[in-house]
């Protein structure tokens, strides 16, 4: 399973309790998926394209049924909600608590934003992330990268979209992909931040395990990383102070070296990975880390002074 199917899955059984989210929400599925006929003035949903095409359709019914009050159900028959949505009458009621009417009395077969009078408050404009989310959103699996998008039917929808994201403070980019514009997050951060807008938060904290988990990683690497950058400095630093006492010990000794000198030329061969501090405390007295490396510096000019 997906990390994005997964945010999905707990996305889709959230119902609001505010009549006015479930309607921004219900408004999100209609711009996203709504299949809106003129000639019959029908709205229905498009389902080829999404995800969990069932599940996906009882949410919009169930949205449906717990938001747009059709109190005259005899009118149709006595039929359910999902009746009711695929007859003109009952688009209709839908178009008009949506409102998708235009100047004419028909419900606008023009997609591409949701009226903003239904995204007032904070509780809607969250529905309303999350029913765009179901309908046109993925997220890439956080343990790889951080990456969450929506694909955008035009750009007023786009548009919108950012709008909507900047009210919560998190900053939407768009950019074209095969002629749609896409609305995309990057920072892990605001990810995480939209997720639990959302109402996603069980995804929300695995979300968070896997960047812990991945900053502990990153950091354990950096560490060895370092490590390992010091030891070849180390190695290569006691490799030339190695080839350097050796030379003064084949041309004429190291008697002709000062005592403190020769004491820190046969401690560097004795020990030849130890570090600065290693070979200070091994001196005696011990000597701090800088005397022993002015030392080591006064060897090697020794044995330059000798190779000329």
């Amino acid at each position: 399973m997906s990390f994005s199917g997964d945010v999905k899955r707990e996305l889709i059984r959230i119902m609001p309790a505010q009549r006015s989210a479930r309607l921004a929400e219900l408004a999100a599925f209609v711009d996203c998926a709504g299949e809106i006929g003129p000639e019959r003035n029908v709205i229905g949903l498009r389902m080829e394209n999404l995800s969990a095409a069932m599940p996906m359709r009882i949410k919009y019914f169930t949205l449906l049924e717990k938001t747009i009050i059709i109190k005259d159900k005899a009118a149709f028959g006595g039929v359910s909600i999902t009746d009711i949505a695929d007859t003109p009458e009952g688009s209709l009621r839908i178009a008009k608590e949506l409102m998708r009417i235009d100047e004419d009395g028909r419900i606008s077969a023009g997609r591409g934003e949701v009226d903003e009078a239904i995204l007032s408050g904070e509780n809607e404009r969250r529905a309303y992330l999350r029913g765009m989310f179901l309908c046109t959103g993925s997220m890439s699996d956080p343990g790889k990268e951080y990456h969450l998008e929506f694909i955008c039917s035009d750009e007023k929808q786009a548009d919108q979209l950012v709008i909507v994201l900047a009210r919560e403070e998190i900053e939407g980019r768009v950019t074209m992909r095969r002629g749609q514009p896409v609305v995309y997050v990057k920072e892990s951060e605001k990810i995480a931040e939209l997720l639990g807008l959302m109402g996603a938060h069980v995804s929300l904290m695995n979300m968070e395990n896997s960047r812990i988990l991945k900053e502990i990683a990153n950091s354990v690497n950096r560490r060895v990383n370092c490590e390992t950058s010091n030891l070849l400095k180390t190695v290569t630093a006691s490799g030339r102070q190695i080839a350097d006492i050796n030379y003064i010990e084949a041309h004429g000794g190291l008697s002709q070296l000062p005592d403190e000198l020769a004491e820190t030329a046969r401690l560097r061969l004795q020990f030849p990975e130890a570090t600065l501090k290693e070979l200070g405390e091994a001196s005696d007295p011990p000597v701090g880390k800088s005397g022993i490396n002015h030392r080591l510096r006064r060897i090697s000019e020794e044995a330059d002074r000798l190779r000329r």
